[in-house]
């Protein structure tokens, strides 16, 4: 045996059969007192030795290899926790919050609670060199307030010492209003069984919970760990990079880290925006299944994120975020993440405009606060997305530059005349060199730290941008390759396959059950997700899997299937209609070839309706009055699961195949008569028209909401949806206050569902300036 409790397991996660040093680079990893510690291929290739002292230190903190302490997180270290008291609370109380996550300043870390007086003292082994690492902060709520004094103390045998102490103090000082990051030096500590000890006292007598925290304390130290990195730049289209075909010079960093990994030529997102892109990066679902399809949902917590899978098997867990969409409170985006941290703009706030040399400098001073841990890191950089406004000399760097009247920085202002749109190309262009610059220096960062030749790094885009390609701006609007094909350039730890090109299609979805490969971690199989390891891609071992995209955003409804020679697509709205392109012949898919190959394009139809779900809401409509109702409901998608409810025998329901269904009540007096359905896909537009005792219906006969507002436009008047082109300030979730006679319309949402609540003016004009809804009524 190599140490009591300790095991050596196979690859398959098994007892190995011989339990010797001798025999661990043919095993997968090790379990200490029954906690399995993943090796990887990055540990395969590592001293042996050094393997077991590290696997050993990761598990226990403990000592091995020459007696060496390691690395240790202590939030995780609940074995080493000798006490624990904050303010009276009970020893349950404190350890249900341990480890919660907690935001402030758009800045959420996994915490320790600790409302004055607080005390925890932990019983650890300190290596030479060691620091500790942590951050402390007061709960948002609580900056009108006299502020905390936090203490770090140190004991080796007899001495104690202070080793850090100050007074947050966010009513005076402004930089107190956000978590403060602190790395102590431990090295005059080094050795076994030193006492560290994090009290709070606080100059106010409070019982508020979220007073006061201490957030991801660690001890760190320089070694060898694994460490993957997703690096993606919104907004990047794949066919304006040089490794990619671009004739211009827009990412020479790019082209020279593609040297040392792997390009996917065919790597296919599924949603042409954001949140749903990352969404499916982050769980390895498509969109109907994890469910972020619009801009309110939420990422629900029933979800295993890529972040989560890695945190419970030891790593530390970063994130450095540009976009608000996905870092802003109530995405929930953050699960998994113990460091997930929205970098804002100028002056400190939520912005358009976040360029990406503060998110670099941040990425890199995380990493070095989680030395020797095993580390999983996201950057989320959006340089190139709308508005364009490259940093000189990237705003000249190429042709033709702007106009000073039209400074080409959003087509939806800037677009006067043909040449704009080349105009717009070249700020664009110039956004993609700026954060291909940017890139690189991460890359160096790394290289100066030793971290690069070991990592994992993935470099992609959530989506592209369309310039017009299909008769459109921006991205979100559509399915077509411009917007869902996407970069995907990936190095593997020691460079593996370094400088191969890969021509078979992959999807998003496949980079998180890579990550898990490469690092050394059990893959789930589906349906807790639908990707595949790239590796098997790579050695020509995986089956060609066509790739479902799909949209629902702002009145832009459609879905596609994309195989590696054609691709289906269906619309809904605002057009509806079919395409089918043969991508060999046309890869810019300009030629509909739907009536040329129906038989190929109705078999790429049926994988398209099998990911389709149904709204994720019913609609429900209250017939008031007692008049003759005779409406007719009519659709581009299919509208089910109507429910009757109140129904007499002269009332009738009937759904005319997919797309119209009528509803005819008798006159009554008293009786309360609805109806409720859903419609299928997520967004595809409902109308209502028909007439009430025999006269057309009209708008101010329909009361949508509880402020009861009218629809606009002429018949078929379009029925509410969650989401909407105009901010949506009344309560669509419930029934109109007033008992007016007409029709009352309403939305229901399925319990199983999470949407953030109603944005306030500094959401609503920050996803405006994204270009994300319009309209925002603010003062």
């Amino acid at each position: 045996m190599l140490l009591a409790g300790v095991t050596l397991l196979n690859t398959h996660g098994n007892l190995a059969q011989e339990n010797s040093l001798g025999n661990i680079s043919a095993n997968r990893g090790i379990r200490v007192s029954g906690r399995e510690v993943w090796t990887g291929s990055f540990w395969r290739r590592t001293n042996q030795a050094l393997v077991l002292c590290l696997a050993l230190a990761a598990a226990l903190g403990a000592t091995g290899c020459g007696q060496r302490p390691g690395p240790l997180d202590l939030l995780r270290s609940s074995e080493r926790l000798e006490e624990a008291r904050v303010a009276g609370r009970t020893m349950e109380w404190i350890s249900a919050q341990i480890g919660r996550s907690v935001r402030i300043h758009d800045d959420v870390r996994f915490t320790l609670p600790s409302l004055p007086p607080s005390r925890y003292v932990y019983r650890v082994d300190v290596p030479r060199g060691a620091q500790l690492t942590f951050a402390c902060g007061i709960g948002a709520d609580h900056h009108k307030q006299p502020g905390v004094e936090f203490t770090v103390k140190a004991r080796r045998r007899e001495r104690e010492e202070v080793v850090w102490t100050s007074v947050l103090d966010p009513l005076t000082q402004p930089r107190h209003r956000r978590w403060v990051d602190v790395e102590a030096d431990l090295s005059r500590f080094a050795g076994r069984d030193v006492t560290l000890t994090f009290e709070t006292q606080g100059y106010e007598t409070s019982d508020a919970p979220d007073r006061a925290y201490w957030a991801a304390p660690a001890i760190t130290v320089e070694r060898p760990a694994p460490l993957s990195i997703v690096f993606l730049v919104d907004a990047l289209r794949a066919d304006h990079t040089n490794p990619y075909g671009y004739e211009r010079d827009t990412t020479p960093e790019l082209t020279r880290f593609a040297e040392d990994a792997v390009v996917f030529e065919h790597a296919i997102s599924h949603a042409s925006w954001t949140k749903p892109s990352v969404a499916s990066l982050f769980t390895s679902l498509l969109p109907g299944k994890h469910h972020v399809i619009q801009l309110n949902d939420s990422l629900q917590a029933g979800h295993l994120t890529l972040a989560e899978a890695l945190w419970n098997k030891g790593f530390t867990t970063g994130a450095v975020i540009a976009n608000s969409v996905i870092y802003s409170e109530g995405t929930l985006f953050e699960q998994g993440f113990d460091f997930y941290r929205g970098v804002h703009g100028a002056r400190d706030r939520p912005s358009k405009i976040v360029k990406a040399a503060p998110l670099m400098d941040t990425a890199l001073d995380w990493l070095d606060t989680r030395r020797g841990l095993p580390a999983f890191l996201y950057v989320h950089t959006m340089d190139s997305h709308v508005p364009y406004k490259p940093l000189p000399p990237f705003d000249r760097k190429f042709e033709p530059h702007p106009l000073p009247n039209r400074p080409a920085a959003d087509p939806r202002v800037d677009y006067q005349e043909p040449e704009d749109r080349e105009r717009l190309v070249a700020q664009y262009d110039g956004e993609i060199a700026y954060g291909d610059r940017e890139f690189g220096r991460f890359m160096r960062g790394l290289q100066e730290r030793g971290l690069y030749e070991r990592a994992l790094i993935v470099f992609q885009s959530d989506h592209g941008e369309e310039f017009q390609d299909h008769g459109q701006w921006l991205h979100g609007r559509s399915v077509f390759d411009e917007l869902v094909r996407v970069p995907l350039i990936v190095k593997f730890p020691g460079n593996r396959d370094a400088g191969r090109r890969v021509a078979q299609q992959v999807q998003v979805v496949d980079i998180y059950p890579t990550v898990l490969e490469e690092m050394g971690l059990p893959v789930p199989s589906s349906p807790a997700i639908i990707g595949r390891p790239l590796s098997s891609v790579i050695r020509g071992q995986a089956p060609d899997i066509p790739a479902v995209s799909e949209i629902s955003h702002r009145g832009n409804v459609a879905y596609g299937m994309r195989a590696g020679k054609d691709k289906y697509i269906e619309r809904f709205s605002p057009k509806s209609d079919e395409l089918y392109f043969d991508l060999l012949r046309d890869p810019r898919e300009q030629q509909n070839r739907i009536g040329k190959s129906a038989e190929r394009a109705r078999f790429l139809k049926a994988g398209v309706q099998a990911a389709m779900i149904a709204n994720p809401f019913r609609t429900n409509i209250r017939f008031v009055g007692k008049g003759a109702f005779d409406v007719t409901l009519t659709s581009q998608g299919w509208i089910e699961g109507l429910r009757a409810t109140g129904f007499g025998p002269r009332d009738q329901h009937e759904t005319e195949e997919r797309l119209r269904t009528r509803i005819r009540i008798a006159p009554s007096s008293g009786a309360t008569r609805e109806a409720s359905f859903t419609v299928r896909p997520i967004g595809a537009p409902v109308g209502i028209e028909g007439a009430i005792d025999g006269r057309p219906i009209q708008a101010r006969q329909i009361h949508i909401a509880r402020e009861g507002v009218h629809p606009e436009g002429a018949p078929p008047f379009l029925l509410p949806e969650i989401e909407s082109e105009k901010n949506r300030v009344e309560n669509i979730f419930a029934p109109p206050e007033s008992a007016t006679p007409g029709l009352h319309i309403w939305l229901t949402l399925n319990s199983e569902h999470t949407i953030m609540g109603p944005m306030d003016c500094e959401t609503c004009r920050r996803m405006e300036a994204l270009g994300y809804v319009s309209g925002c009524d603010c003062p």
